[in-house]
């Protein structure tokens, strides 16, 4: 007979995986209780949160959330990291952890968006950067050609108003009377005496 205790902890999990757009499972074996307290740190930074959960009432969530796709992937001592946050970062934070402290913390699957996706997946995911990152080298790759544009086109302006400036000057001095350079008169050198 379930008790009050069991059906709050199953409606408390069933909101978690409704209302988590990234759901990762993973094998927690061997993992002491101060190194999941570090690794739930670790998560929180990356807005994320860890359960540990008994299979049965995991799967009584995972079915009242309509996630019954995670329902197959529930076996053994699993645990389950809850997020909103970018995937990228969330993974990133648990196989940085995972490696760094030699914790025994094994993502299995994940459920992203609605679809299923293996270790090796996250292990990539987890390798790409931050969206900020990816945003902002996105704008700079749009913002290279507009200036770039911006750049020649102004380019072709200064050329035009320098052929201007020049059409100009030269106007200016075939309009200007030129002076004729005066005459000199022979200048009487003196005359050296020859030697005789």
């Amino acid at each position: 007979m379930p008790t009050n205790r069991k059906i709050a902890e199953v409606e408390e999990l069933s909101e978690l995986f409704s209302n988590s757009e990234i759901i990762l499972l993973a094998e927690y074996i061997g993992t002491s209780v101060s190194q999941m307290s570090e690794l739930r740190k670790a998560l929180n930074n990356a807005s994320a949160s860890l359960r540990i959960a008994k299979n049965t009432l995991a799967k009584l969530a995972v079915d009242k959330a309509n996630k019954s796709i995670l329902s197959e992937q529930i076996k053994g001592p699993i645990g389950f990291v809850f997020s909103n946050d970018e995937p990228s970062s969330v993974a990133k934070s648990i196989f940085e952890f995972t490696e760094q402290n030699d914790v025994p913390f094994i993502v299995k699957i994940g459920l992203l968006n609605d679809e299923l996706v293996d270790e090796a997946t996250l292990l990539k995911l987890s390798k790409l950067p931050s969206k900020e990152i990816l945003l902002s080298k996105l704008i700079g790759n749009m913002n290279s050609p507009i200036s770039n544009f911006v750049f020649l086109m102004s380019a072709n302006v200064r050329s035009f108003v320098n052929v201007l400036q020049r059409h100009i000057d030269q106007s200016a001095t075939e309009e200007a009377p030129v002076e004729e350079p005066k005459e000199e008169s022979p200048s009487e050198e003196p005359k050296e005496e020859s030697p005789s």
